[in-house]
Formats: C-alpha cells, structure tokens, sequence
C-alpha cells in the first residue's frame, strides 16, 4: 500500500509540475506589420506550358521531344529513364501505371504533358 501511494504521489506531482511550465511559457510576442503590395502587368499573357525554369522552388526534370522521339512507345517509357524514377504497370500496353519518385507513394506525384496534369 506504501509503495502505491509513493508512486500515486510521484505522478501526481509530475503532472502538476508539467502544468506550471506550460503556463510559464507562454509568452504573447507582438511583430511588426508587415505591408504585401503587388503590381500587374497587363502585357503579360501566361500560356499552358509556360513555366520559368530558374524561378522553379522545387526539383523537376525538363524532358524535351527530341531526347525520346521515335523510340518509344508511351509515356512511361520516356519517365521512367529519369533519375529515380520507378514506373509499375497493371498490365500491357495502355493499362494503367503507378508512378513513384525517389520513394514517394503515387498520391504524390504530379505528372504534366505540356503543361497540363
């Protein structure tokens, strides 16, 4: 019975102790405003397929026609020649595929073909 209320009294203790801390942290920190303004420019007309390479925040592959033209015979064949690439078909030509990039499941993957997904 000791021993139960030694260790009742030891969580008891380390939970409260937990609470106090939290109260103790939280600390309300005002930021300066920050002001976002932007400007549009009516000349500019953005087409499908338009994409600027250097202002690209993300690893991507640029496959252009004459890599692959006449020597092949899908879409999974010209992807799956990329780096880390894995492509898992159902079945035969024209069945559905699986694709996966450097261990992603499929959910995560985005295909475009000129500039459409």
């Amino acid at each position: 019975m000791n021993l139960k209320m030694i260790i009742f009294l030891f969580a008891f203790l380390a939970a409260f102790n937990q609470s106090v801390i939290a109260e103790e942290s939280e600390r309300v920190q005002t930021l300066d405003t920050i002001v976002v303004s932007a400007q549009k420019d009516d000349d500019f007309v953005f087409q499908t397929g338009d994409v600027d390479l250097e202002e690209t925040p993300a690893f991507f592959s640029l496959i252009k026609r004459d890599q692959f033209e006449g020597k092949i015979e899908s879409l999974a064949d010209v992807i799956e020649k990329e780096a880390g690439v894995q492509v898992n078909q159902a079945g035969g030509l024209g069945s559905y595929s699986v694709i996966s990039l450097r261990g992603s499941t499929s959910e995560q993957v985005m295909i475009y073909l000129d500039g459409i997904l």
